[in-house]
């Protein structure tokens, strides 16, 4: 069996004092580093084990030093309803 893929809902904007915020579809927004911005953006149909590749890359960590982590982010992205999981 596949793997759930993530993908992204809402969207990113910057406040009137410059703070980076991501969206929901309610309307909820939640203030978020550069670096949360840049996996939200990430999550475009990739897979965690995917997802986790491509972050530790970025970051020039081992997949395992990133994988919890990453994981509690997008659980807590799932959460603010700014991430969904989809079928394979």
């Amino acid at each position: 069996m596949e793997e759930v893929r993530i993908a992204r809902k809402g969207g990113v904007v910057r406040d009137e004092e410059g703070k980076l915020l991501l969206v929901n579809e309610d309307n909820e927004a939640y203030i978020a580093s550069e670096m949360v911005v840049y996996i939200w953006n990430a999550c475009d149909g990739k897979t965690l084990d995917e997802l986790t590749k491509e972050i530790a890359e970025a970051v020039n960590r081992d997949a395992g030093e990133v994988k919890e982590a990453l994981s509690e982010l997008i659980g807590k992205l799932k959460e603010a309803k700014l991430v969904e999981y989809t079928a394979p």
